[in-house]
């Protein structure tokens, strides 16, 4: 439908609005979203589920409420989550949340 595109445009500019002024030397982004992601890896495997992907928003200072709701953060984690396995990689990770950050 045309509203998920529009609401995908929505939270990529919130994201990056909110990213943008919490971290302002974007070239520590990639490596604290790399810490933020080992932390909430706790089983190793290299992929988290959408439980782990909430917990590294939360540590990036993104909770649900300032990405406007929880809604908003299954639309991102689906964004992220590129072959739709239910799980996303730091790769995949990296692409929606960084390449949006710095493409802009």
């Amino acid at each position: 439908t045309k509203h998920v595109p529009n609401r995908q445009r929505q939270l990529k500019k919130l994201l990056r609005n909110i990213i943008k002024s919490q971290m302002t030397d974007t070239s520590n982004l990639a490596r604290n979203l790399w810490d933020y992601f080992k932390k909430a890896d706790v089983d190793g495997s290299g992929r988290i589920e959408f439980k782990e992907f909430t917990l590294i928003m939360a540590m990036a200072g993104l909770d649900s409420k300032k990405m406007g709701g929880r809604d908003m953060l299954h639309e991102l984690f689906r964004l992220c989550d590129k072959d739709g396995n239910g799980n996303v990689d730091f790769n995949e990770f990296l692409k929606v949340i960084v390449g949006n950050v710095v493409s802009f």
